[in-house]
């Protein structure tokens, strides 16, 4: 079965309801059918955009029932240091957040699931597989 970390964009992108139902279904296939993660900087992502405490609360109840994908080491920090370099030396200046989360990813042997077009180059410097969903949006 895949694994794959779910970005911030997804999860931003899927709860309001004018989602469109194509993109909706393809998270919730996603999500029903494969090994899901999150790490710290997803939740943190997600959670600062709850518009009250109630909604805060949930989200990060939906977001607690699944595993994280977290950086363990020093060694763990320095690939985000590789990667972050590998990216700008191909030419791209993305945030170190997303880096960071790609590093995560690659820690668990996950496939990032997106809306955010810094993965494309992330994956392209990185030679590393994603899945975009931004077409489905």
């Amino acid at each position: 079965m895949p694994k794959y970390v779910v970005d911030s964009s997804v999860w931003v992108a899927a709860f309001p309801r004018r989602a469109s139902v194509k993109f909706r279904d393809a998270v919730a296939s996603i999500l029903a059918n494969n090994d899901i993660y999150v790490s710290g900087i997803i939740k943190a992502e997600v959670l600062q955009g709850a518009v009250n405490r109630g909604q805060f609360v949930s989200i990060e109840k939906r977001l607690g029932t699944i595993p994280v994908a977290e950086l363990e080491s020093a060694r763990s920090w320095q690939q985000v240091a590789e990667n972050a370099f590998l990216i700008r030396t191909s030419g791209f200046s993305v945030p170190l957040t997303d880096i960071l989360i790609a590093t995560q990813a690659q820690g668990v042997g996950a496939i990032v699931v997106h809306v955010d077009r810094y993965f494309e180059m992330i994956s392209s410097a990185l030679k590393m597989d994603h899945l975009s969903l931004i077409g489905y949006l």
